[in-house]
């Protein structure tokens, strides 16, 4: 058995989710990587959060990743939120892709707690319970549906000391190409001058730590950066 939380581990989680897509779709699943599992790991064990606050769910690859993470730190998983319009993605993960994976290394994903809703009409106020929360940002903007923004100007003035870490959007250092997917965003800066590219929710934290100057972190396949106190 590979060592909890080492790349290898998460090779193992990855390899469960290719197994079931190659039997169901007929292709290895790609929503998540063995490395940005791991950073994704080490971000959360890292960042010690009271509560975790995920927005957006669908197989539970991250949401699987996090429990481990909040388990290598004693945590309650029921600290754990995911917010996503259904579940039935993930009740799917936990029945038929991932049971042994939860067996043999003790993390309960049945502990977490689920929202199905909207995240434009989710009050955010109802939600954050905590001055330090992780939230887990992993859904995608399209030109006439933005909740990167509603994220921005809603969420973030309520996290007193957190950690918000945004996934899948990035690609550091390579140039846009036009065309290539409809929702993606021309290239964009930091101010510490870093390029990259990535989908159209980039625009709004983008503008948003440029604003506040408010430093960036990477991990493979994502970006993180702390708001409020800490």
């Amino acid at each position: 058995m590979a060592e909890y939380g080492s790349l290898e581990f998460f090779q193992e989680m990855v390899d469960y989710y290719h197994k079931f897509y190659q039997a169901k779709h007929g292709r290895n699943y790609t929503d998540q990587r063995p490395e940005s599992a791991k950073g994704i790991y080490d971000l959360t064990v890292a960042a010690d959060p009271d509560q975790v606050i995920e927005i957006g769910t669908c197989h539970g690859a991250s949401t699987t990743v996090i429990a481990a993470a909040l388990k290598k730190l004693g945590k309650d998983l029921r600290c754990m939120l995911s917010i996503d319009r259904s579940h039935a993605s993930w009740e799917e993960t936990k029945r038929d892709i991932l049971p042994v994976f939860q067996s043999s290394n003790g993390i309960d994903l049945g502990l977490i707690r689920c929202m199905d809703a909207d995240f434009m009409k989710v009050d955010p106020k109802t939600i954050i319970g905590s001055e330090k929360v992780m939230v887990f940002y992993d859904i995608h903007d399209l030109p006439n549906f933005r909740p990167s923004k509603k994220f921005v100007s809603d969420w973030i003035p309520l996290l007193g000391g957190g950690v918000v870490a945004v996934h899948d959007v990035v690609v550091v250092g390579v140039d846009f190409v036009p065309g290539t997917v409809a929702w993606e965003a021309s290239t964009l800066y930091h101010f510490d001058s870093t390029r990259f590219s990535g989908y159209l929710e980039l625009e709004s934290f983008m503008d948003w730590m440029n604003q506040n100057n408010v430093p960036i972190g990477y991990w493979p396949d994502g970006i993180f950066f702390n708001v409020g106190k800490d």
